[in-house]
């Protein structure tokens, strides 16, 4: 079973880099709370933005861990290019902002 990380930006958040991939894959890289055994195995993230797949990328090998605030996980990603999930709007409620979920439990929203 294929599973992929979840990246949620804020809906507050005003200054995404929208157009710009370098700037928004220096987002999705981050500092994220998530642990390393959850991600486990994931090889492959989305970045979302109210629900939105801005951008399907694939986890490098570096991960860095910060143990010394929050257990928070710094990427090295990679856009994937012709994605399937681009675009797509997922129905994916949660508060936690980095999480994993299972390819097959993906459920979709209309515009």
């Amino acid at each position: 079973m294929e599973k992929l990380l979840i990246l949620k930006l804020s809906d507050k958040d005003r200054t995404i880099p929208f157009g710009n991939d370098e700037e928004l894959v220096d987002r999705a890289n981050g500092s994220w709370r998530i642990s390393l055994s959850k991600i486990n195995g994931v090889k492959r993230a989305l970045l979302l933005f109210r629900g939105r797949v801005l951008e399907e990328y694939e986890i490098g090998s570096k991960i860095i861990a910060d143990t010394s605030n929050s257990n928070r996980l710094t990427f090295d990603m990679t856009i994937v290019e012709n994605s399937d999930f681009k675009n797509k709007i997922l129905d994916y409620r949660t508060a936690n902002p980095a999480s994993v979920v299972e390819v097959e439990k993906i459920k979709y929203r209309d515009e």
